[in-house]
């Protein structure tokens, strides 16, 4: 008996066709994963650390942003480690944040919480 031939047709095309299409289709979802989880960093909110304060889309014109956003007339993004730390400014600060020093300096009546400078970004 002499050896079967190895089928070259339809059915391998069809076969590799089908290997390409899922493929695209895996390279599609790795992509749209990627993008989405560059929109969640960016929609960072500020709610997390200050309840009711809340960016809108006109920015500044929100009478809850915090005060060193309107005197740098910055739209508000989200809170970085490096300023939120004006007490005295009517924010209710979440009761999980208010023992951890690296994030509240004690209070200091005669030191300002922010040097306003014209230093905007």
């Amino acid at each position: 008996k002499e050896k079967k031939k190895e089928k070259k047709g339809r059915k391998k095309k069809r076969k590799k066709k089908k290997e390409k299409e899922k493929k695209r289709k895996r390279k599609l979802i790795r992509e749209k994963k990627k993008k989405d989880k560059k929109l969640k960093k960016k929609k960072v909110r500020a709610d997390s650390i200050w309840r009711g304060a809340e960016s809108t889309p006109k920015g500044n014109h929100s009478n809850k942003l915090h005060p060193y956003l309107i005197t740098h007339n910055r739209k508000q993004t989200h809170y970085t480690r490096s300023h939120p730390r004006d007490i005295s400014s009517g924010f209710q600060i979440p009761p999980s944040l208010k023992n951890r020093n690296d994030f509240f300096s004690p209070l200091q009546d005669n030191k300002k919480p922010f040097s306003i400078t014209s230093n905007t970004r």
